[in-house]
């Protein structure tokens, strides 16, 4: 059983830290996703499938990455949110290599860091301050539109 908890704010604006075990997914709410944007989904999950076999193995099936994105009321938005993880992702990797066991930590920071979920104690790591600010260089450009091409 995991430790780590997640920053959320409820409906009021009060910052609550739940236990991840506690995160249950929310309903479908977009069942049917167009051809663009399961196009887009896919070549997100492409990037990442190796890594998300090792650090979420129900998420390395495309059809439950698919998911993700009918669980939100705009399913664009997500792939948006998952372009900029691509490009941070793609940015790490330049900076720290990419060897796959690298690439594993490098993903696994990235959604623990976009969560709020890290320590006090693990934000002051070189390494997760690098993740940090790459994340925060990246959220600056307000186009969503990282090229899944490369």
């Amino acid at each position: 059983m995991s430790n780590r908890k997640i920053k959320i704010t409820d409906e009021l604006g009060i910052e609550h830290y739940v236990p991840i075990e506690e995160i249950k997914p929310s309903f479908i709410v977009s069942p049917d996703l167009n051809k663009k944007t399961l196009s887009k989904i896919k070549k997100i999950h492409s990037k990442i499938k190796d890594v998300l076999d090792k650090e979420t193995p129900k998420l390395a099936v495309l059809e439950q990455f698919e998911l993700l994105f009918m669980r939100n009321i705009d399913p664009e938005l997500e792939v948006g949110l998952w372009k900029k993880i691509i490009q941070s992702y793609q940015i790490a990797q330049k900076i720290f290599g990419d060897d796959f066991e690298i690439r594993c930590l490098i993903f696994r920071y990235l959604i623990i860091n976009i969560v709020d979920g890290f320590t006090k104690e693990e934000k002051k790591r070189d390494d997760i301050k690098a993740i940090n600010k790459i994340w925060k260089e990246i959220l600056k450009n307000e186009d969503f539109s990282a090229d899944l091409n490369n």
